[in-house]
């Protein structure tokens, strides 16, 4: 939900293309693997991070290239938009693995 209004409220991440829907895809599979990992599974918070965020960045990417097809912008290869999200993502990702972790142990003690 926090990209879809931030998205009304100041208009980031985009609504068309359906920027903001494929981030609230990608958030809730943030939520969900992560706990999954970390909690569930047992593994170590940085391992449960790097695995969450390659899915999410994955799925991210699916949806991009869903989106071209549903919006008859013509096939492109699947590769390219899960590149082009990861590369776009890299400084958000060097800052989740600089601050999440520190956080989640903080948290459990």
């Amino acid at each position: 939900m926090t990209p879809l209004l931030s998205a009304f409220l100041t208009g980031m991440p985009v609504l068309a293309p359906p920027v903001a829907q494929a981030m609230m895809v990608e958030l809730g599979i943030y939520g969900f693997l992560a706990s999954v990992l970390h909690r569930r599974r047992g593994m170590r918070v940085y391992p449960a991070l790097v695995l969450t965020m390659v899915a999410g960045r994955l799925a991210y990417g699916v949806l991009g290239a869903l989106v071209f097809r549903f919006l008859g912008l013509g096939a492109i290869p699947l590769l390219y938009p899960i590149s082009a999200g990861l590369v776009a993502a890299v400084p958000g990702l060097l800052l989740q693995l600089a601050i999440v972790p520190p956080v989640v142990l903080a948290a459990e003690r």
